[in-house]
């Protein structure tokens, strides 16, 4: 998203310098650096030194890579048992993030930059909220016009895994910084009734949905990644109780006892932060020799992954893990959505009727959504898919991308940049 914002920002008049943490190879447990030859030539990006409490913990013979909310639940030895306790234990107790200490540096590289060259606008995006409150800090202090961008929920996300009193600590700090903004972004529309709740006083023409979205350059002269026969291809990450493989396996498993021919023919291919709850849900279903497991790999080797696929696989949580306090799971819009559209391939989706991502999804033409997560349901889409892929058929519906136009990257960037030119210093 941002790396995208800043390819096509410098066509509508924009020049960007990024601010951005330091990065310690030791700490990330993805990096890919390949995206930042999308960015435009002279492109300054300034990084900040952020302390790091794990940092020694690493240095002393732990986890090499800072480890996500789903990565905490794995086993890995006393040692690191004992350090996944420490570390949901800061989880839950930092505020507003694990990269609360960049704020000091980011704060100091900020103000040297805008002594040095002044720019017209502040733009933050969250995750990490961190971000924001830099931005918070150098817009008061400099009077500059600043855009705060949600990609996700703040204190109301569901893997939010605060306690009291830093869940409210929390909230209250999101308000302060929703107060403080100029205009804002989200990446889906639920977000916007986050800020509004949070701040019923606010402008909702200060409140701008900017989706995701696909660039078609991504796209071009990419070789596909294929096997041989019917493939299914997921790309991105998994979540135990949220989102999961299961509807699909269970409905392959239920195909292949139905018909065990089949499963000659189908695979599936998971491209993602390989799990044990995933493969405990692959060796349930009997599925070892049908699914293939791929580590995490590169934006450009994902979509070659997808490109390969004679089935992408998209499924959005159905709302079970949400209550009252949370933005609602059906709200969501995963980003992969739009590059799985890209890409033009067949698309099986699981998706609630009424959904953000439900909705986007009926008017691809070659999507097929099921509403449930019913196996039988599933099997039956699945089933119209193959045998399409069987008759030739499965290219049919490429080049009917016209109505999608509207998530193009550059199209999406335009609006960004028509918000910062009605918003930017005279």
């Amino acid at each position: 998203r941002i790396v995208k914002f800043v390819k096509y920002l410098s066509q509508f008049g924009w020049r960007c310098t990024v601010l951005t943490v330091a990065f310690d190879a030791d700490a990330l447990s993805m990096r890919d650096e390949a995206l930042l030859e999308q960015l435009p030539s002279g492109t300054k990006i300034v990084r900040a030194k952020c302390l790091d409490p794990f940092m020694l913990y690493r240095r002393l013979g732990g986890t090499r890579k800072e480890r996500s909310q789903m990565e905490k639940t794995e086993s890995h030895g006393t040692f690191e048992y004992v350090a996944g306790i420490a570390q949901r234990l800061f989880d839950a107790t930092v505020i507003p993030d694990a990269k609360v200490g960049w704020y000091p540096g980011g704060v100091r590289s900020g103000s040297e930059i805008i002594s040095a060259d002044r720019p017209d606008a502040i733009f933050s995006t969250s995750p990490r909220e961190t971000a924001h409150l830099i931005a918070m800090k150098l817009a008061k202090r400099y009077h500059i016009p600043w855009v705060a961008d949600f990609r996700d929920p703040w204190s109301k996300a569901f893997f939010r895994t605060k306690i009291f009193p830093f869940k409210q600590i929390d909230a209250w700090l999101e308000c302060r910084t929703i107060r403080a903004a100029s205009a804002y972004t989200v990446a889906w529309p639920g977000l916007s009734r986050m800020l509004t709740e949070c701040v019923p006083t606010l402008r909702r023409d200060r409140v701008h949905t900017i989706t995701n979205g696909y660039d078609p350059d991504d796209f071009k002269g990419v070789k596909p990644i294929k096997r041989q026969g019917f493939n299914i291809v997921y790309t991105g990450i998994f979540i135990p109780k949220y989102r999961t493989p299961e509807p699909l396996l269970k409905a392959i498993a239920i195909w292949f006892k139905q018909d065990p021919t089949v499963s000659e023919q189908v695979k599936v291919t998971i491209v993602g932060p390989i799990f044990t709850f995933i493969h405990e849900l692959v060796a349930h279903y009997g599925l070892k020799t049908s699914v293939k497991i791929v580590p995490p790999v590169s934006h450009d080797d994902a979509l070659r992954y997808a490109l390969g696929a004679d089935c992408l696989f998209f499924t959005n949580s159905f709302g079970t893990e949400a209550n009252s306090s949370q933005v609602p799971a059906q709200d969501f819009i995963p980003g992969k959505l739009f590059d799985y559209l890209g890409t033009e391939r067949p698309i099986l989706a699981l998706a609630q009727p009424g959904s953000a991502s439900g909705q986007i999804l009926r008017d691809a033409p070659q999507a097929m959504v099921v509403g449930s997560l019913d196996a039988e349901a599933i099997l039956t889409a699945l089933r119209r898919i193959f045998a399409r892929w069987k008759s030739g058929d499965v290219d049919r519906d490429k080049g009917k991308m016209a109505g999608f136009s509207k998530y193009h990257r550059r199209n999406l960037t335009q609006k960004l940049a028509e918000i910062l030119d009605s918003i930017r210093c005279i």
